[in-house]
């Protein structure tokens, strides 16, 4: 594996980067009303804009609104550009070789970045996970594998096979970044067994604590507050069975989620820890969001809006009260 920095980028690519960093401020700049009503009389895009490679995967805005981190498409793998919001100019970049990749990336703090690792063959293939964990600052400096078997920690360790030395084995996935308190929240999968539980990562020096444990056999998704508390998880005891639902109760305890209906998804929970929200899927086919209190547990779940079509797609925006 090799990553470089926007100064050892070879003059093609930066050349790119920088081509598709303009496209990118042109766009943000042409969000206006005018260029709203250019956009009516626009062509109709044609067969080939659809089967065409998107030129940016993600992008993502920096806590405190300074910085964008753009994943774009470069001479057939995914690169990573760090660009200032304000003047629209590039700060650094980061690309891989050998068929490493980026997966996803996420601000940890206002000032680092995490990104997931995958392997990808070809323009065409999908990444697919490799569960390490790559960090680097906003301006390229201080970047490392932090999580993975391939990370400085596992060599650091040498021959002596400890608890560092197995965890860092484990498949790693973000589950949420929380960037006032300098740390994200993460997944290790067992390699060992089905087994996963919740752990604090520094972004730094890449060190995990274990904060909780999935009850349930394969747990998909943890959902803390904003102090990094674990309030939900949800999961399936079989890879053939519905989704389960368990929250914390005062005690710290995993207890059932108690709301029927067919199919129960978790969806969020807010950032104080105390509302959630599930889209349910009824036994008569109707789907509803719902909001359930998870300081009140005996209080029945809230019907926030209902259809008779799936709606589980649809983006919503909620805020604690």
């Amino acid at each position: 594996m090799v990553w470089a920095a926007t100064e050892t980028i070879k003059s093609h690519d930066r050349g790119s980067m920088k081509a598709a960093i303009i496209r990118l401020g042109a766009l943000w700049l042409g969000l206006s009303p005018l260029a709203a009503l250019c956009a009516e009389a626009a062509p109709m895009p044609s067969a080939r804009d659809f089967a065409r490679l998107p030129t940016y995967e993600q992008v993502v805005l920096s806590p405190d609104g300074r910085y964008l981190a753009i994943t774009v498409h470069l001479r057939g793998q995914i690169s990573l550009g760090v660009i200032d919001f304000e003047n629209m100019k590039a700060i650094s970049a980061l690309s891989f070789t050998r068929g490493d990749s980026i997966a996803a990336v996420h601000w940890a703090t206002p000032r680092r970045l995490l990104v997931e690792m995958a392997t990808e063959n070809g323009p065409l293939d999908s990444p697919m996970l490799t569960g390490e964990i790559f960090a680097m600052d906003y301006d390229g400096n201080n970047r490392d594998m932090i999580y993975g078997y391939r990370s400085s920690r596992v060599a650091k360790a040498g021959t002596h096979i400890g608890a560092s030395r197995v965890s860092q084995n484990n498949f790693a996935e973000i589950e949420q970044t929380l960037p006032e308190q300098d740390f994200a929240l993460v997944s290790l999968h067992d390699i060992t067994s089905a087994y996963s539980g919740l752990y604090r990562l520094d972004a730094g020096s890449g060190a995990v604590a274990q904060i909780a444990q999935a009850p349930m056999r394969y747990p998909s998704r943890y959902f803390a507050d904003q102090l990094g508390r674990p309030r939900l998880v949800t999961g399936v005891e079989d890879k053939a069975d519905a989704p389960v639902n368990f929250y914390r109760d005062a005690n710290e305890q995993w207890k059932p989620v108690p709301i029927a209906g067919g199919r129960v998804q978790a969806l969020q929970v807010a950032a104080d820890g105390g509302m959630a929200w599930f889209d349910v899927e009824e036994k008569s086919g109707r789907e509803c969001l719902v909001a359930w209190n998870t300081r009140a547990p005996n209080v029945p779940a809230q019907p926030l809006h209902c259809e008779d079509r799936p709606i589980l797609g649809q983006v919503f925006y909620t805020a604690s009260r």
